[in-house]
């Protein structure tokens, strides 16, 4: 993680400990805690960091199967707030290619 990661993750993880509990459940409200995870104190940031931010987790959480939030309620935050971007495309395609592999995977399993 680069030093600007690092300032812009104590950054918003500063900013979001010292919302009240309202506004922070104003933030969640229509996803819940379980969508963001760990990434919940990017919900404060611009969109053009959103987007990099919760696109690489999600990728990376694919890829690695890691569990620190839930994948279909991410995928449905990235692709109401940025149906159009060439990122939630890539996000859709590795998404699906993953539902599939489970999908045969959970099929060959006797």
């Amino acid at each position: 993680m680069s030093t600007l990661q690092v300032n812009l993750l104590k950054y918003y993880q500063t900013k979001y400990k010292n919302l009240s509990l309202q506004a922070k459940n104003e933030l969640l409200q229509r996803y819940g805690q379980d969508t963001f995870g760990p990434y919940t104190p990017y919900l404060l940031s611009e969109n053009n960091i959103q987007l990099p931010v919760f696109g690489s987790a999600f990728l990376i959480q694919l890829d690695y199967m890691i569990n620190e939030f839930n994948k279909e309620k991410m995928f449905r935050y990235i692709e109401e707030k940025f149906p159009n971007s060439q990122y939630f495309t890539l996000i859709k395609s590795r998404f699906k290619e993953k539902q599939i592999e489970t999908e045969q995977q959970s099929n060959f399993i006797i």
